[in-house]
């Protein structure tokens, strides 16, 4: 029997989910995790081939689960579920998405960024967000209990000091570390600022030719500062090896603690060439300065099916700006300054005096029901 099921379809959800195992473990629950993955997905094609869960990538938790499983179909999820009378399931997605006909399930959906927007409909009996105000373009059913909780995730507190995150990377704690996010080149979401996949292939070129000449102006300026450069990227945007030279690369080397939440609390600044991420707002939690790099305009074809005000929380106006080549000198001014996301953006969208502990959350949602 499994009172609780978490459901992952990527192994990257334990940076969301992983948190809220550890309270529903403290519970004293029978807590499992159940990994949906299917054929297609383990194509060769595939840019998120290394995304998909496999059951060692189970990360661990102060106590043990139950156990984990694997399914492959919708049915297969339904079966299980029915097999172990399942009560609670919480996943990244709301019900409808699944098309699961359990009645008697309740259902817990946890808020992962803007992609928790593109459902207007979201069937589920309880919504665990960053702030009510990501909600306000999606129809949820008028039973359903929403729990703001801010940006919950981000925060190590409890499992991580900055001593264990120098250790773990083989960092040194003298020295100084900026964080540099590299072009969204060759992944599906870099074509979204162009208006074809030509013009994006060549722009991109440009850019990431001028992107070699920064990381090698910056390596060598901050070498003579006792500082260094950590160049983030994900599996799904491998590096070439020309990169190496000019600072450290790390990929997603965890998802629970996650790898960019670790390097947000050691960094002393945050670089972001051409595109805000969704590692954007934890930037906001962090308080960490940044520096946007060619930063993109609004126009008809920046996330077009996005409502305007989806716009303004990914892609928010800043100070911080800098989208100038040519003097390079500036760039390394902007890392002087202390300016980040406006207070009134913060309190809007990332935390508030409303916000809940996860313990508070989850106690809520499953302590009463048993």
């Amino acid at each position: 029997m499994s009172d609780v099921v978490f459901l992952i379809d990527r192994n990257i959800y334990y940076k969301y989910l992983a948190p809220l195992i550890e309270e529903a473990l403290a519970l004293n629950l029978n807590v499992s995790v159940v990994h949906l993955t299917h054929g297609s997905s383990l194509e060769r094609s595939n840019e998120k081939l290394f995304y998909y869960p496999q059951l060692s990538q189970v990360p661990q938790f102060r106590k043990k689960i139950q156990h984990s499983a694997i399914v492959e179909s919708i049915q297969d999820l339904t079966d299980y579920l029915k097999k172990n009378k399942t009560q609670f399931v919480f996943s990244l997605s709301p019900k409808n998405r699944y098309h699961l006909d359990l009645p008697h399930l309740k259902w817990v959906t946890v808020q992962h960024g803007i992609d928790s927007t593109k459902y207007q409909y979201q069937d589920t009996d309880y919504y665990i967000c960053y702030t009510k105000n990501w909600l306000e373009n999606c129809h949820i059913k008028d039973s359903c209990q929403i729990f703001e909780a801010g940006l919950f995730y981000a925060n190590l507190n409890e499992i991580r000091t900055k001593e264990v995150i120098y250790n773990k990377y083989n960092l040194s704690p003298q020295k100084k570390y900026f964080l540099f996010l590299p072009l969204p080149s060759d992944t599906a979401n870099s074509y979204a600022f162009f208006p074809n996949k030509f013009y994006a292939n060549y722009h991109l070129w440009k850019l990431k030719r001028i992107e070699l000449q920064l990381l090698e102006y910056l390596h060598s300026q901050l070498k003579e500062r006792n500082a260094e450069l950590i160049i983030k990227s994900r599996f799904k945007r491998l590096l070439p090896a020309s990169y190496k030279k000019f600072g450290r690369i790390i990929y997603d080397e965890t998802f629970y603690p996650c790898t960019i939440s670790e390097l947000c609390a050691i960094s002393s600044h945050c670089f972001i060439n051409f595109m805000p991420t969704a590692t954007t707002i934890e930037l906001a939690w962090h308080d960490l300065p940044f520096t946007f790099i060619h930063y993109p305009q609004y126009d008809k074809y920046v996330f077009s099916q996005i409502k305007d005000k989806m716009k303004n929380i990914f892609l928010p106006e800043t100070p911080t700006i800098w989208n100038h080549y040519a003097d390079q000198d500036q760039l390394l001014e902007t890392t002087k300054s202390k300016q980040g996301f406006d207070p009134k953006y913060v309190s809007q969208y990332i935390k508030n005096k409303n916000c809940l502990s996860l313990k508070q959350i989850t106690e809520t949602i499953l302590k009463e029901h048993l």
